[in-house]
């Protein structure tokens, strides 16, 4: 399938802190404007043509996306607006193929950028503090798999060794 990352939001991006992911959006596609074309940023979505796939990310809920980047260079705007996203609002549930190994993994790369366009920390979406709340809770071995033991502090890396599955399964179970 290529390259791809993905998001899902149940419920709605509330007006006022949909209003800080459209300002930091704005400011992030204006800083790399020759990877886009048709961009667009609205009261509801925030949407561009890259090269590879179109991104559209909808603030009225119950919305689940994928963009294919192909690793080209919209690449590192899609992740970082998905991060910005994901920061402002923690509900955005956000994956990628980068988290299954795939290299190269532009979001350390996209991460550093946003956060010298915005001057703020940008992290990636995985790295939101209410992963430490839940490895800890959790507390040591969470799973074992035959050869394999899954280890809290696993889940508090920014690439988790492939776990996304024991990782979202624990994001539900806690509602997060």
């Amino acid at each position: 399938m290529g390259y791809t990352h993905y998001w899902s939001l149940s419920g709605e991006i509330p007006p006022e802190t949909w209003e800080l992911i459209r300002g930091d959006s704005e400011k992030l596609i204006k800083a790399l404007p020759d990877s886009i074309e048709d961009a667009w940023v609205d009261g509801t979505e925030i949407g561009f043509n890259g090269g590879c796939e179109t991104f559209f990310l909808n603030r009225e809920g119950n919305d689940r996306g994928c963009c294919k980047t192909g690793h080209v260079p919209c690449d590192r705007l899609i992740c970082a607006i998905l991060s910005i996203a994901q920061g402002h609002h923690p509900a955005l549930s956000v994956s990628s193929d980068a988290l299954m190994g795939e290299e190269p993994d532009g979001w350390p790369d996209a991460c550093t950028w946003a956060s010298q366009v915005l001057g703020r920390e940008v992290g990636p979406p995985w790295s939101n503090p209410k992963s430490d709340v839940i490895a800890d809770m959790l507390g040591g071995i969470i799973s074992d798999a035959g050869d394999h033991t899954i280890l809290a502090d696993e889940l508090r890396d920014s690439r988790p060794s492939g776990l996304r599955g024991v990782w979202r399964s624990a994001l539900r179970l806690l509602n997060l």
